[in-house]
């Protein structure tokens, strides 16, 4: 009887979840080169290796690397909340390139689906926005990565609602910094090139 009760208990322990990991929101790090980012609600747009701003990750808790943790646990927001990026599909629409190693580490050099447009990014972890260490924790820490979609209403479609809203910038010279593509401060050819590439038809959306 004794036998069974502990191979009882045994098999019981066995299936006990492992605890959630967790992550510092100081001690992790985050660094990219920065850039212009073209993003789209279809993922189409430019990679963050592309334009040189692949972003170096490293994770910790309590000063101890944290590896394992799912690329799709990390994802990106505008930084200054002045700003609206809308992720097309939740995390999934910026994931790291993968699971953190041994050392807590792993990159983020893809695409990011997305709506709206942001100054900087910041980075989330598992859910935890990751602050700067270098201002003992008391700022976001941001990216100097710069994000322009074409879905300019941020309904998550490009669209002739977001042309309308191009055609001003850029037919009457008074810049707008959303549908400035490629980061040159002026509404131009370029950036037409661009919207018109996500705008189709069909306009890209994130909608199947």
């Amino acid at each position: 009887m004794f036998t069974c009760v502990a191979i009882f208990l045994a098999v019981a322990l066995a299936w006990v979840p492992a605890p959630a990991q967790i992550v510092d929101l100081c001690g992790s790090t985050a660094m990219s080169a920065g850039g212009c980012l073209v993003t789209c609600p279809e993922g189409d747009g430019y990679r963050l290796s592309d334009i040189g701003a692949t972003i170096q990750v490293t994770v910790v808790y309590q000063g101890e690397p944290v590896p394992n943790i799912p690329a799709t646990d990390f994802w990106l927001i505008e930084c200054d909340p002045v700003d609206e990026l809308i992720l097309c599909g939740g995390s999934q629409s910026a994931s790291a390139d993968g699971p953190t190693d041994a050392a807590g580490q792993t990159t983020i050099s893809g695409t990011i689906a997305a709506g709206g447009c942001a100054e900087s990014l910041a980075l989330i972890v598992q859910g935890v926005l990751i602050y700067d260490p270098s201002t003992n924790c008391e700022t976001i820490l941001c990216l100097p990565i710069k994000a322009r979609s074409p879905d300019l209403n941020l309904d998550l479609v490009v669209n002739l609602s977001d042309l309308a809203l191009f055609a001003v910038p850029f037919s009457s010279g008074v810049y707008d910094a959303c549908a400035d593509f490629n980061c040159d401060q002026k509404v131009g050819l370029q950036d037409l090139s661009t919207f018109a590439f996500h705008y189709g038809p069909p306009g890209h959306s994130c909608f199947p």
